[in-house]
Protein backbone atom coordinates (compact mmCIF):
# COMPACT_ATOMS: atom_id res chain seq x y z
CA UNK A 1 0.00 0.00 0.00
CA UNK A 2 1.92 3.18 -1.07
CA UNK A 3 1.40 6.41 1.40
CA UNK A 4 0.45 9.18 -1.28
CA UNK A 5 -1.76 10.82 0.96
CA UNK A 6 -4.59 9.91 4.37
CA UNK A 7 -7.05 7.72 3.12
CA UNK A 8 -9.99 6.09 4.98
CA UNK A 9 -10.63 2.12 4.07
CA UNK A 10 -12.34 -0.04 5.64
CA UNK A 11 -11.28 -3.92 6.85
CA UNK A 12 -11.80 -6.65 9.05
CA UNK A 13 -10.66 -6.50 11.90
CA UNK A 14 -8.88 -9.99 11.48
CA UNK A 15 -7.56 -8.80 8.35
CA UNK A 16 -5.41 -6.13 10.22
CA UNK A 17 -3.57 -8.89 11.30
CA UNK A 18 -2.28 -9.97 8.33
CA UNK A 19 -0.94 -7.72 5.83
CA UNK A 20 -2.51 -4.47 4.62
CA UNK A 21 -0.77 -3.72 1.90
CA UNK A 22 -2.03 -3.28 -1.31
CA UNK A 23 -2.07 -0.76 -4.57
CA UNK A 24 -3.35 -1.06 -7.95
CA UNK A 25 -1.09 -0.21 -11.48
CA UNK A 26 0.07 -2.19 -14.66
CA UNK A 27 3.03 -3.27 -16.70
CA UNK A 28 5.62 -5.82 -18.14
CA UNK A 29 7.91 -6.75 -20.24
CA UNK A 30 9.15 -8.78 -23.38
CA UNK A 31 12.16 -10.00 -25.42
CA UNK A 32 13.52 -12.31 -22.70
CA UNK A 33 15.27 -16.02 -23.12
CA UNK A 34 12.51 -18.64 -24.15
CA UNK A 35 13.59 -22.01 -22.43
CA UNK A 36 12.72 -25.65 -24.05
CA UNK A 37 10.10 -27.37 -22.57
CA UNK A 38 11.23 -30.55 -19.83
CA UNK A 39 9.57 -33.74 -18.63
CA UNK A 40 8.03 -33.26 -14.90
CA UNK A 41 5.72 -36.40 -14.81
CA UNK A 42 4.53 -39.44 -16.45
CA UNK A 43 1.44 -41.62 -15.33
CA UNK A 44 -0.21 -44.37 -17.93
CA UNK A 45 -4.08 -44.27 -17.94
CA UNK A 46 -5.24 -48.16 -17.66
CA UNK A 47 -7.57 -51.03 -16.40
CA UNK A 48 -4.75 -52.80 -15.00
CA UNK A 49 -1.36 -52.20 -12.81
CA UNK A 50 0.98 -52.38 -15.46
CA UNK A 51 -0.10 -50.96 -19.05
CA UNK A 52 -1.34 -52.58 -22.15
CA UNK A 53 -1.46 -51.78 -25.64
CA UNK A 54 -4.22 -49.32 -25.76
CA UNK A 55 -3.70 -47.97 -22.40
CA UNK A 56 -2.80 -43.72 -22.81
CA UNK A 57 0.58 -42.52 -21.71
CA UNK A 58 0.54 -38.92 -20.33
CA UNK A 59 3.73 -36.82 -20.46
CA UNK A 60 3.57 -33.89 -18.02
CA UNK A 61 5.71 -30.74 -19.79
CA UNK A 62 7.24 -27.72 -17.62
CA UNK A 63 5.33 -25.19 -20.16
CA UNK A 64 2.49 -25.17 -22.47
CA UNK A 65 2.74 -27.66 -24.72
CA UNK A 66 1.98 -28.31 -28.87
CA UNK A 67 2.46 -31.35 -30.87
CA UNK A 68 4.55 -31.57 -34.08
CA UNK A 69 2.10 -34.12 -35.72
CA UNK A 70 4.69 -36.97 -35.71
CA UNK A 71 4.47 -40.29 -34.03
CA UNK A 72 5.89 -40.18 -30.58
CA UNK A 73 7.91 -43.35 -29.91
CA UNK A 74 10.99 -44.84 -28.21
CA UNK A 75 13.09 -43.15 -30.55
CA UNK A 76 12.04 -39.75 -28.96
CA UNK A 77 12.51 -41.07 -25.84
CA UNK A 78 15.28 -42.30 -23.52
CA UNK A 79 14.13 -45.20 -22.21
CA UNK A 80 15.47 -47.35 -18.71
CA UNK A 81 16.75 -50.61 -19.84
CA UNK A 82 13.96 -53.18 -21.28
CA UNK A 83 11.19 -50.46 -21.48
CA UNK A 84 9.66 -49.30 -24.64
CA UNK A 85 5.86 -47.48 -25.56
CA UNK A 86 5.58 -50.76 -28.31
CA UNK A 87 4.29 -50.10 -31.72
CA UNK A 88 3.18 -46.56 -31.54
CA UNK A 89 1.01 -45.90 -34.50
CA UNK A 90 -0.84 -42.37 -33.81
CA UNK A 91 -0.05 -39.01 -33.22
CA UNK A 92 0.03 -37.39 -29.53
CA UNK A 93 -2.73 -34.79 -28.51
CA UNK A 94 -2.51 -32.23 -25.99
CA UNK A 95 -5.05 -32.74 -23.52
CA UNK A 96 -4.86 -29.92 -21.32
CA UNK A 97 -2.27 -26.85 -21.43
CA UNK A 98 0.48 -28.97 -19.77
CA UNK A 99 -0.06 -32.55 -20.50
CA UNK A 100 0.95 -34.49 -23.76
CA UNK A 101 -1.09 -38.15 -23.98
CA UNK A 102 -0.65 -40.82 -26.23
CA UNK A 103 -2.11 -44.25 -27.17
CA UNK A 104 0.51 -47.22 -26.45
CA UNK A 105 0.93 -49.88 -28.68
CA UNK A 106 1.51 -53.68 -29.14
CA UNK A 107 4.40 -54.75 -26.99
CA UNK A 108 4.54 -52.13 -24.72
CA UNK A 109 7.06 -53.00 -21.58
CA UNK A 110 6.58 -50.37 -19.01
CA UNK A 111 6.58 -51.33 -15.25
CA UNK A 112 5.32 -48.39 -12.77
CA UNK A 113 7.54 -47.61 -10.18
CA UNK A 114 10.19 -49.22 -11.99
CA UNK A 115 10.50 -47.39 -15.93
CA UNK A 116 12.05 -44.25 -16.37
CA UNK A 117 11.53 -42.07 -19.19
CA UNK A 118 12.89 -38.90 -20.52
CA UNK A 119 12.75 -36.98 -23.60
CA UNK A 120 16.38 -37.71 -26.21
CA UNK A 121 17.67 -35.41 -28.52
CA UNK A 122 15.84 -37.07 -31.81
CA UNK A 123 12.44 -35.77 -29.88
CA UNK A 124 10.91 -33.91 -32.49
CA UNK A 125 6.99 -34.80 -31.90
CA UNK A 126 6.61 -32.72 -28.59
CA UNK A 127 7.51 -29.13 -28.03
CA UNK A 128 6.03 -25.84 -26.93
CA UNK A 129 3.75 -23.07 -28.12
CA UNK A 130 6.71 -21.35 -30.28
CA UNK A 131 7.78 -24.68 -31.57
CA UNK A 132 11.07 -25.45 -29.27
CA UNK A 133 11.31 -28.99 -28.70
CA UNK A 134 10.59 -30.64 -25.51
CA UNK A 135 14.35 -32.08 -24.23
CA UNK A 136 16.06 -33.92 -21.82
CA UNK A 137 15.91 -33.05 -18.14
CA UNK A 138 16.11 -36.37 -15.41
CA UNK A 139 14.47 -39.44 -16.12
CA UNK A 140 10.70 -39.46 -14.51
CA UNK A 141 9.49 -42.96 -12.89
CA UNK A 142 6.35 -44.27 -14.52
CA UNK A 143 2.98 -43.83 -11.97
CA UNK A 144 -0.60 -44.95 -12.56
CA UNK A 145 -2.94 -42.42 -12.63
CA UNK A 146 -5.81 -42.71 -10.32
CA UNK A 147 -9.12 -41.42 -10.49
CA UNK A 148 -8.93 -38.25 -8.83
CA UNK A 149 -7.58 -34.84 -9.58
CA UNK A 150 -6.54 -32.93 -6.91
CA UNK A 151 -7.68 -29.72 -6.23
CA UNK A 152 -5.99 -26.14 -5.46
CA UNK A 153 -8.66 -24.63 -2.89
CA UNK A 154 -6.74 -21.53 -1.86
CA UNK A 155 -3.60 -19.34 -3.57
CA UNK A 156 -2.44 -16.01 -1.83
CA UNK A 157 1.20 -14.67 -1.27
CA UNK A 158 2.85 -14.23 1.73
CA UNK A 159 0.04 -15.96 4.13
CA UNK A 160 -2.00 -13.05 3.52
CA UNK A 161 -5.36 -13.61 4.26
CA UNK A 162 -8.20 -14.11 1.28
CA UNK A 163 -9.75 -10.49 3.37
CA UNK A 164 -6.89 -8.46 2.26
CA UNK A 165 -5.59 -9.85 -0.72
CA UNK A 166 -7.52 -8.44 -3.34
CA UNK A 167 -9.94 -11.66 -3.34
CA UNK A 168 -12.39 -10.23 -0.84
CA UNK A 169 -14.46 -7.05 0.59
CA UNK A 170 -11.19 -5.07 0.96
CA UNK A 171 -10.70 -5.09 -2.53
CA UNK A 172 -7.58 -3.58 -3.95
CA UNK A 173 -4.67 -5.83 -5.63
CA UNK A 174 -1.75 -7.42 -3.46
CA UNK A 175 1.27 -5.35 -3.89
CA UNK A 176 5.17 -7.36 -3.42
CA UNK A 177 8.55 -6.47 -4.05
CA UNK A 178 10.70 -7.98 -6.91
CA UNK A 179 11.36 -10.90 -4.61
CA UNK A 180 11.41 -12.48 -1.15
CA UNK A 181 7.84 -13.03 -0.89
CA UNK A 182 5.81 -16.60 -1.66
CA UNK A 183 3.02 -18.27 -3.58
CA UNK A 184 1.11 -19.96 -0.63
CA UNK A 185 -0.62 -23.11 -2.58
CA UNK A 186 -3.68 -24.48 -0.09
CA UNK A 187 -4.25 -28.34 -1.86
CA UNK A 188 -5.96 -31.31 -1.50
CA UNK A 189 -6.34 -34.80 -3.34
CA UNK A 190 -8.67 -37.61 -1.73
CA UNK A 191 -6.81 -40.10 -2.80
CA UNK A 192 -3.27 -39.44 -3.71
CA UNK A 193 -0.39 -36.82 -1.92
CA UNK A 194 0.70 -34.30 -3.38
CA UNK A 195 3.78 -34.26 -5.24
CA UNK A 196 4.86 -30.72 -3.82
CA UNK A 197 8.81 -30.74 -6.65
CA UNK A 198 5.95 -31.22 -9.70
CA UNK A 199 4.00 -28.17 -9.25
CA UNK A 200 4.14 -25.84 -11.96
CA UNK A 201 4.15 -22.47 -11.25
CA UNK A 202 4.49 -19.62 -13.85
CA UNK A 203 3.94 -15.97 -14.31
CA UNK A 204 3.03 -13.91 -16.98
CA UNK A 205 6.16 -11.41 -16.90
CA UNK A 206 9.19 -12.15 -17.52
CA UNK A 207 11.80 -13.38 -14.44
CA UNK A 208 15.48 -12.75 -13.83
CA UNK A 209 17.43 -15.78 -12.46
CA UNK A 210 20.84 -15.59 -11.88
CA UNK A 211 21.42 -12.20 -14.21
CA UNK A 212 19.40 -14.19 -17.11
CA UNK A 213 16.29 -13.27 -18.24
CA UNK A 214 13.70 -15.51 -18.84
CA UNK A 215 10.36 -15.14 -20.85
CA UNK A 216 7.25 -15.24 -19.27
CA UNK A 217 5.37 -18.48 -18.44
CA UNK A 218 8.05 -20.87 -17.63
CA UNK A 219 8.19 -22.86 -14.85
CA UNK A 220 9.35 -21.48 -11.60
CA UNK A 221 9.23 -24.22 -9.15
CA UNK A 222 12.61 -25.86 -9.20
CA UNK A 223 14.09 -22.27 -8.18
CA UNK A 224 11.71 -21.07 -5.69
CA UNK A 225 12.41 -22.45 -2.19
CA UNK A 226 9.64 -24.41 -0.46
CA UNK A 227 8.47 -24.83 3.64
CA UNK A 228 5.39 -27.40 3.57
CA UNK A 229 2.92 -27.80 6.08
CA UNK A 230 -0.08 -30.41 5.96
CA UNK A 231 -2.44 -28.77 2.71
CA UNK A 232 0.07 -26.06 2.24
CA UNK A 233 3.05 -25.62 0.41
CA UNK A 234 4.96 -22.11 0.43
CA UNK A 235 7.28 -21.68 -2.62
CA UNK A 236 9.50 -18.60 -2.11
CA UNK A 237 10.89 -15.99 -4.72
CA UNK A 238 14.87 -15.85 -3.54
CA UNK A 239 16.92 -12.80 -3.76
CA UNK A 240 18.82 -14.55 -7.08
CA UNK A 241 15.27 -14.39 -8.59
CA UNK A 242 13.47 -10.97 -9.86
CA UNK A 243 10.03 -10.31 -11.24
CA UNK A 244 9.62 -7.49 -13.69
CA UNK A 245 7.78 -4.44 -12.19
CA UNK A 246 4.12 -3.77 -13.07
CA UNK A 247 0.52 -6.26 -12.96
CA UNK A 248 1.64 -9.76 -12.59
CA UNK A 249 -0.09 -12.76 -12.73
CA UNK A 250 0.69 -16.19 -11.06
CA UNK A 251 -0.74 -19.83 -12.73
CA UNK A 252 -0.57 -22.64 -10.52
CA UNK A 253 -0.92 -25.99 -10.97
CA UNK A 254 0.18 -29.14 -8.60
CA UNK A 255 0.24 -32.62 -9.33
CA UNK A 256 -0.60 -35.78 -7.42
CA UNK A 257 1.20 -38.92 -7.04
CA UNK A 258 -0.19 -40.64 -9.64
CA UNK A 259 0.99 -37.78 -11.57
CA UNK A 260 -3.00 -36.04 -12.01
CA UNK A 261 -2.65 -32.50 -12.73
CA UNK A 262 -4.95 -30.18 -10.91
CA UNK A 263 -7.12 -27.30 -12.74
CA UNK A 264 -5.27 -24.19 -12.87
CA UNK A 265 -5.64 -21.39 -10.04
CA UNK A 266 -4.61 -17.90 -10.51
CA UNK A 267 -3.84 -14.90 -8.77
CA UNK A 268 -3.46 -11.26 -9.69
CA UNK A 269 -0.87 -9.21 -8.10
CA UNK A 270 1.85 -6.08 -8.28
CA UNK A 271 5.03 -5.99 -8.07
CA UNK A 272 6.97 -2.79 -7.64
CA UNK A 273 10.56 -1.97 -7.52
CA UNK A 274 11.84 0.15 -4.32
CA UNK A 275 11.89 3.60 -5.05
CA UNK A 276 11.70 7.25 -3.04
CA UNK A 277 7.89 7.04 -2.37
CA UNK A 278 7.82 3.65 -0.96
CA UNK A 279 11.40 3.57 0.81
CA UNK A 280 10.02 5.75 3.63
CA UNK A 281 7.43 3.36 4.44
CA UNK A 282 9.41 0.39 4.24
CA UNK A 283 12.32 1.34 5.86
CA UNK A 284 10.77 3.04 9.22
CA UNK A 285 7.07 3.11 10.16
CA UNK A 286 5.31 3.62 13.23
CA UNK A 287 1.66 2.49 13.40
CA UNK A 288 -0.58 3.89 16.11
CA UNK A 289 -3.30 1.37 17.07
CA UNK A 290 -6.04 3.73 18.44
CA UNK A 291 -9.15 1.99 20.30
CA UNK A 292 -10.74 4.93 21.72
CA UNK A 293 -13.33 5.62 18.52
CA UNK A 294 -16.89 5.60 20.28
CA UNK A 295 -19.43 6.18 18.14
CA UNK A 296 -22.19 3.43 18.06
CA UNK A 297 -23.03 0.44 20.97
CA UNK A 298 -24.21 -3.20 20.45
CA UNK A 299 -27.00 -5.08 21.76
CA UNK A 300 -27.29 -9.12 21.76
CA UNK A 301 -30.66 -11.28 21.50
CA UNK A 302 -29.57 -15.16 21.08
CA UNK A 303 -32.85 -15.55 20.40
CA UNK A 304 -32.50 -13.60 16.90
CA UNK A 305 -30.37 -16.55 15.36
CA UNK A 306 -30.30 -14.16 11.89
CA UNK A 307 -29.00 -10.91 13.03
CA UNK A 308 -27.97 -11.91 17.15
CA UNK A 309 -25.95 -8.76 17.10
CA UNK A 310 -27.21 -5.62 16.30
CA UNK A 311 -25.65 -2.43 15.42
CA UNK A 312 -27.02 0.81 18.00
CA UNK A 313 -25.66 4.20 16.27
CA UNK A 314 -24.60 6.66 19.20
CA UNK A 315 -21.88 6.85 21.76
CA UNK A 316 -21.92 4.98 25.18
CA UNK A 317 -18.84 6.05 26.76
CA UNK A 318 -17.20 2.82 25.97
CA UNK A 319 -14.94 2.57 23.24
CA UNK A 320 -16.45 0.54 19.96
CA UNK A 321 -13.83 -1.96 20.55
CA UNK A 322 -14.57 -2.42 24.06
CA UNK A 323 -18.06 -3.01 23.14
CA UNK A 324 -16.97 -5.56 21.05
CA UNK A 325 -15.02 -7.15 23.36
CA UNK A 326 -17.75 -7.58 25.72
CA UNK A 327 -19.99 -9.00 22.92
CA UNK A 328 -17.75 -11.74 22.97
CA UNK A 329 -17.70 -12.05 26.47
CA UNK A 330 -14.00 -11.25 26.83
CA UNK A 331 -15.02 -8.25 28.47
CA UNK A 332 -17.88 -8.32 31.79
CA UNK A 333 -19.51 -5.23 32.50
CA UNK A 334 -18.93 -6.26 36.24
CA UNK A 335 -14.87 -7.17 36.22
CA UNK A 336 -13.17 -8.93 39.26
CA UNK A 337 -11.35 -6.55 41.34
CA UNK A 338 -7.06 -6.53 41.82
CA UNK A 339 -6.87 -9.64 39.87
CA UNK A 340 -3.29 -8.60 39.74
CA UNK A 341 -2.15 -5.13 41.93
CA UNK A 342 -4.94 -2.82 41.43
CA UNK A 343 -5.93 -4.16 38.27
CA UNK A 344 -9.12 -5.77 37.59
CA UNK A 345 -9.98 -7.93 35.20
CA UNK A 346 -10.71 -6.19 32.35
CA UNK A 347 -7.73 -4.41 32.42
CA UNK A 348 -5.70 -7.52 32.53
CA UNK A 349 -6.90 -9.24 29.62
CA UNK A 350 -6.58 -6.01 27.61
CA UNK A 351 -2.96 -5.34 28.83
CA UNK A 352 -2.84 -9.37 27.45
CA UNK A 353 -4.52 -8.36 24.30
CA UNK A 354 -2.56 -5.34 23.46
CA UNK A 355 0.76 -7.38 24.28
CA UNK A 356 -0.38 -10.43 21.53
CA UNK A 357 -1.47 -8.15 18.99
CA UNK A 358 1.83 -6.37 19.03
CA UNK A 359 3.72 -8.95 18.91
CA UNK A 360 1.89 -10.74 16.13
CA UNK A 361 1.56 -7.87 14.09
CA UNK A 362 5.47 -7.18 14.41
CA UNK A 363 6.32 -10.50 13.39
CA UNK A 364 4.60 -10.41 10.14
CA UNK A 365 7.62 -8.04 9.37
CA UNK A 366 11.11 -9.47 10.23
CA UNK A 367 13.86 -7.34 9.61
CA UNK A 368 11.92 -4.57 8.48
CA UNK A 369 11.94 -0.99 10.76
CA UNK A 370 7.70 -1.15 11.41
CA UNK A 371 6.66 -0.62 14.91
CA UNK A 372 2.85 -0.82 16.05
CA UNK A 373 1.37 0.39 19.19
CA UNK A 374 -1.14 1.40 21.07
CA UNK A 375 0.38 4.35 22.69
CA UNK A 376 -0.18 7.34 20.83
CA UNK A 377 3.27 8.84 19.75
CA UNK A 378 1.84 12.19 18.98
CA UNK A 379 -2.02 13.85 17.77
CA UNK A 380 -3.03 13.31 14.34
CA UNK A 381 -4.43 16.27 13.24
CA UNK A 382 -8.10 16.84 13.86
CA UNK A 383 -10.89 16.61 10.96
CA UNK A 384 -8.13 16.38 8.47
CA UNK A 385 -8.83 14.56 4.98
CA UNK A 386 -5.01 14.53 3.81
CA UNK A 387 -1.62 15.07 5.33
CA UNK A 388 1.19 15.48 2.72
CA UNK A 389 3.44 12.94 2.23
CA UNK A 390 6.52 12.51 4.65
CA UNK A 391 5.25 15.41 7.05
CA UNK A 392 3.61 12.84 9.83
CA UNK A 393 5.81 10.58 12.10
CA UNK A 394 3.14 8.05 12.38
CA UNK A 395 -0.08 6.67 10.92
CA UNK A 396 -2.90 5.49 12.59
CA UNK A 397 -5.16 2.48 12.40
CA UNK A 398 -8.41 3.27 14.35
CA UNK A 399 -10.04 -0.51 15.44
CA UNK A 400 -13.49 0.35 15.76
CA UNK A 401 -16.95 -1.51 15.80
CA UNK A 402 -19.10 -2.80 12.55
CA UNK A 403 -18.80 -3.05 9.33
CA UNK A 404 -22.27 -2.18 8.14
CA UNK A 405 -23.86 0.67 10.33
CA UNK A 406 -27.57 -0.54 9.35
CA UNK A 407 -27.65 -3.25 12.16
CA UNK A 408 -28.77 -5.90 10.33
CA UNK A 409 -25.35 -7.71 8.68
CA UNK A 410 -21.71 -7.69 8.06
CA UNK A 411 -18.69 -8.40 10.20
CA UNK A 412 -18.29 -7.06 14.02
CA UNK A 413 -14.51 -5.99 13.84
CA UNK A 414 -13.38 -3.09 11.91
CA UNK A 415 -9.94 -1.46 11.05
CA UNK A 416 -10.27 2.04 9.13
CA UNK A 417 -6.92 2.98 8.16
CA UNK A 418 -5.33 6.29 8.19
CA UNK A 419 -2.55 6.28 6.05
Amino acid sequence: MTRTGASLRTLCLVAVLATPFSSCGGGGGGGALNLAPTLIAVTFVGAGSVPVAGDRLRLVLSEPAAVAGTVLDDADLVLSAGASLGSVSGVPVVVSPHVVELVLGTGVALSPGVSTLDFGSANDAVTDAQGLKAIASAPRTLRKADAQVPVISNLTLSGVDSLLNGTGTAGGTLQVGHNRFSFDVTSSDGSSAIDTTSTLISVSVPVTRNGVTIAAGHNLTGDLTVASSPGLDQFSVPASMTLSSGAVTVTVRVVDASGQVSDPKTFAFQVRFRSSDVELFESGQVWFLDTSRDVEQFSVSLANPTTPVMVVSGANGRSDFEDLLLVLGLLSTTPIANVSGALDSNQVFLDMLRTKVVEQTTALFPGIGITFTFTAPGTFPAQSSSVSYGSFSFSQICLAGSVDTTGTSGVLGLAIFDE
